[in-house]
């Protein structure tokens, strides 16, 4: 093995691939993110939370995606860092600014390399007394979509 070989040191080429496109845009950027992970975008929607009407909207571009729901999809993708900075810089946010937005970077990152997943970023996010990425604990249930009292943590508004 070479000295320098990036395998060595636990880094893969994956890790610096970003899918972007000239004149890109957050919503086909994101929908493109989406669609070349392999999943339905209703897969996607119980998987983040994010509603199926939300991710139409997207597409046709009439709502562009919140911060939270970038950093949704990124981590329910397990997309690297580079290509998730890509979405969040393109539709004009920052993660470094406020201050309490950095914890996103963490989040992302722990996806990425350690699998981590959406309840356990919100878990992470409650813990720390913010407000979780999204309701998907109140979203579908076993009931008809009844909250049967077992979901806990926030309940606020979908994305």
């Amino acid at each position: 093995m070479e000295k320098y070989d990036m395998l060595r040191y636990g880094i893969r080429t994956a890790d610096m691939n970003v899918d972007s496109k000239p004149d890109d845009d957050i919503n086909e950027a994101l929908i493109r993110c989406i669609e070349s992970s392999g999943m339905s975008m209703a897969e996607f929607s119980r998987l983040t939370g994010i509603s199926q009407v939300s991710i139409v909207r997207y597409r046709q571009k009439t709502a562009v995606p919140t911060l939270e729901t970038i950093v949704t999809a990124c981590i329910a993708l397990h997309t690297n860092i580079f290509q998730a900075l890509y979405l969040i810089t393109i539709a004009g946010y920052n993660i470094m600014y406020p201050r309490d937005k950095r914890i996103y970077f963490l989040l992302i990152m722990s996806s990425w390399n350690m699998g981590l997943s959406i309840d356990e970023a919100n878990d992470i996010l409650i813990g720390m007394n913010m407000k979780p990425l999204n309701s998907k604990k109140q979203m579908i249930t076993d009931n008809g979509g009844q909250d049967n009292g077992q979901n806990i943590g926030y309940h606020g508004n979908r994305h």
